[in-house]
């Protein structure tokens, strides 16, 4: 009688095998939901971002009566270790994309469970954190004394330490600085409005308004060797402040804004002198052509980008004109390569012209 039901269950109406047919899929494609709304979103923005829909207004140098008035702030910029992205379609020789964007989609397909990629949110590569390596062994070596190393390891001066929220800027400033980190038991500011402008689906955040970020598998991987893992993922874990992490970047608010909110942000903390800030090219770049006098272009700072992992440091004043409109300016003199050194080669890639 058993043997009797159960072929004619089987035997029943083809909806039931239908309906069984999509609770199996379904359950093998709910882990997939966060992933594909993430990448769909990603795409969305690509095809219909704002981030570079915006001029430099022009911004005059300061005079000395105005420089006396303003208030002056030291700032460090960090440019992260090179990215997967990097990795795909930045290296050379450039016929070499095809195969290295093979590689990475096979990456990309491991990790659809899970709310990590290659593309994404890009994380650094292995050649990326050799690079921050790098910087953290100069940081911490004696060999050429520029004044900033201080700044860096906490020495010297009054400083804070901020990140954009895409995890290859907060993986580089954790693995660049972990000596400092662990001396010294200081948080890191997560800015949201220092996201890399650019409408490709790398500069798009993984984590969202409020949500602690977490390292990428491959930063993991590739800092057991030279950053060490586990320290990565304490730092993660322990040192981030998230009140500034407003989630990934809208299509409402372009990148000048963006620059804008960081200046104001950075003025507002009156306990540093110095603001250091992990970031990205493009932002950077922008950040020297619209704070800088149109005619000022020192180290090439406006047309060139910097050096992965490279540092360069420089003096921004915020000034209040008489019509009450607040104004931020960059002292061109004080623009500088801190590292790589200017006898390895500065810290701006080379753009077929002599460096001012």
């Amino acid at each position: 009688k058993v043997a009797a039901a159960v072929v004619q269950a089987a035997a029943g109406p083809s909806w039931w095998w239908a309906l069984a047919l999509f609770g199996l899929v379904g359950m093998l494609l709910l882990p997939l939901i966060p992933k594909l709304r993430l990448w769909s979103g990603a795409v969305m923005y690509m095809l219909l971002s704002r981030d570079t829909k915006w001029k430099p207004q022009p911004v005059p140098r300061l005079t000395e009566r105005q420089k006396a008035r303003a208030i002056c702030k030291r700032l460090i910029f960090i440019r992260h270790g090179e990215s997967c992205w990097n990795q795909v379609f930045n290296r050379s020789p450039k016929w070499m994309i095809p195969a290295r964007l093979a590689r990475s989609v096979l990456s990309e397909l491991r990790l659809l469970p899970r709310m990590d990629s290659v593309f994404i949110d890009a994380p650094l590569s292995a050649v990326g954190i050799q690079q921050v390596a790098a910087l953290r062994n100069w940081l911490e070596s004696d060999e050429d004394d520029h004044h900033c190393k201080k700044i860096l390891r906490n020495e010297a001066g009054r400083s804070i330490l901020a990140t954009s929220n895409l995890r290859r800027a907060i993986s580089t400033l954790f693995a660049s600085l972990t000596p400092r980190l662990l001396r010294h038991n200081e948080k890191v500011h997560v800015l949201s409005c220092c996201q890399e402008i650019s409408r490709q689906v790398d500069t798009v955040a993984v984590t969202r308004a409020g949500q602690r970020a977490s390292p990428s598998c491959h930063d993991l991987a590739a800092a057991a060797d030279h950053c060490g893992g586990p320290a990565l993922t304490s730092l993660y874990e322990s040192r981030l402040t998230l009140a500034g992490n407003t989630g990934s970047k809208t299509l409402q608010v372009t990148g000048d804004q963006r620059m804008r909110q960081f200046c104001e942000w950075a003025f507002s903390r009156t306990e540093a002198d110095v603001v250091i800030l992990a970031g990205h090219s493009l932002w950077f770049k922008s950040f020297f052509n619209c704070y800088l006098d149109p005619k000022d272009n020192p180290r090439n700072c406006k047309t060139a980008k910097m050096k992965t992992a490279g540092v360069v440091t420089f003096l921004l004043y915020s000034f209040t004109n008489d019509a009450g409109e607040v104004l931020y300016s960059i002292e061109p003199e004080t623009v500088e390569e801190v590292f790589p050194p200017a006898s390895e080669g500065g810290a701006f890639e080379e753009t077929g012209k002599k460096k001012e």
